[in-house]
């Protein structure tokens, strides 16, 4: 991304100070391989034969219309279709996801989609069942010259143990990054805004007839105008021309985990422009100060205080216990000392009490917050030159971490997400 797109979902630091490589991402689908990490290798399932697990790998599938497509073929309700994490379209994808069918019942057959094993269990997966993702990825078109400074980043990141865990742009739209617009305004209770900004938000990259649609300001004629593979927009579009003027049930035609993306994004933004101002004041994101509150074991607060600083920066270093930034809900936990400084200066800025947080209109929508790690731990960093000249980088992250924010410290540059 641009520093101005970047800007724009709330980033503006970085950890390290190389000089960035450039290049591109996803220049071609296979340059971004993402594979689900489980504890003991695969989801831990009680036994029984009500669902079927399915360990599936994807080419160029979002999540939420793969599971779309999977449910309309094995004719059953998108709610009987369970995943542990998202994934982004533009990559190749390993991940687990069970149906609410008995194995018999589990064959369908998609365009670029491998199911790699199907096992009869009694259970379902769950969002955050994953522990995280191993990812392989290579950067095209990079700057030759400046392949040198791969090295002395890669030491830093190593030095500190990982970098910013920022949210990523996938968290607000890899192509048009409207979802924490569309939250704010959902929070803001203005939910014809919310829809329009959904529809109608422009994006350079989409065909003229797209942006016709966009630029459409009758639902029902710009339901006409949008392809069928634009089925967000033809959801909320279809549900106006039903019921005219109902913008909060409008929202409702979406998958209910989108909407809730809408408002979690909101939040990131928040969070992510905590975490910039932080480093940008130069203070440590892998080791307390006093005020932070640290998240240990089972993910208890710890206030840091003259009196414990040692001991928590000692778990810091062991990877017992992690300085954490807000994510501002109904039921806030602010840190003290500088960090809470921050933490209030932007929550203020944008105008937030903790009730904006609650949505009538749609209760699963509300967040009630927490606080998240602001190091985002890289395990198993590799770095080398593949045999077509592109450099490989391999490594695991955490459920809810960003590769990108990983690429983006080495390449210092537009980091797109397709």
């Amino acid at each position: 991304m641009s520093q101005t797109d970047e800007e724009q979902i709330g980033i503006s630091a970085y950890l390290t100070d190389t000089k960035g490589i450039g290049g591109r991402l996803r220049a071609e689908v296979e340059d971004f391989v993402v594979e689900e990490l489980f504890p003991g290798g695969s989801p831990a399932l009680r036994s029984g034969d009500s669902h079927t697990l399915m360990k599936v790998r994807a080419s160029n599938w979002e999540t939420n219309h793969l599971i779309e497509e999977i449910s309309r073929q094995l004719h059953v309700r998108r709610e009987a279709i369970h995943f542990a994490g998202m994934k982004d379209r533009r990559a190749v994808t390993t991940q687990y996801i069970t149906a609410c069918l008995p194995l018999s019942r589990t064959n369908f057959s998609l365009k670029d989609v491998e199911v790699l094993e199907r096992l009869p269990v009694g259970g379902h997966v769950n969002i955050g069942d994953a522990s995280g993702n191993r990812f392989e990825i290579s950067v095209r078109d990079y700057d030759v010259g400046s392949v040198d400074q791969v090295a002395p980043c890669k030491d830093k990141v190593l030095s500190v143990g990982g970098v910013p865990n920022f949210y990523g742009p996938q968290r607000f739209g890899s192509v048009r990054p409207i979802t924490g617009l569309v939250g704010k305004a959902m929070t803001q209770r203005d939910y014809k805004k919310a829809v329009e900004t959904y529809v109608s938000y422009p994006c350079e990259w989409e065909d003229p007839r797209v942006a016709e649609a966009r630029g459409c300001a009758d639902p029902k004629e710009a339901l006409e105008l949008f392809p069928a593979r634009y089925s967000y927009e033809r959801a909320l579009l279809q549900a106006l021309v039903d019921a005219p003027g109902d913008y909060a049930n409008a929202l409702k035609a979406l998958p209910k985990n989108l909407v809730m993306m809408f408002v979690h994004a909101y939040q990131s933004y928040i969070f992510n422009r905590i975490l910039s101002e932080r480093l940008k004041r130069g203070m440590p994101i892998s080791e307390p100060i006093i005020g932070d509150l640290m998240l240990v074991a089972g993910d208890e607060l710890v206030p840091v205080g003259n009196a414990n600083l040692v001991k928590m920066t000692d778990l810091s270093k062991r990877g017992k216990a992690s300085v954490s930034g807000i994510i501002f809900g109904t039921e806030p936990q602010f840190a003290e000392g500088e960090m809470g400084e921050i933490e209030r200066k932007e929550v203020e800025l944008e105008g937030l009490s903790p009730k904006r947080f609650v949505i009538p209109e749609i209760p699963t929508a509300s967040s009630s917050g927490e606080r998240r790690r602001l190091l985002a731990q890289v395990n198993g960093l590799e770095t080398s030159i593949n045999a077509d000249g592109s450099l490989r980088f391999a490594f695991s992250l955490g459920s809810g971490m960003y590769a990108t924010c990983v690429m983006r410290e080495f390449m210092k540059a537009h980091v797109r997400c397709y």
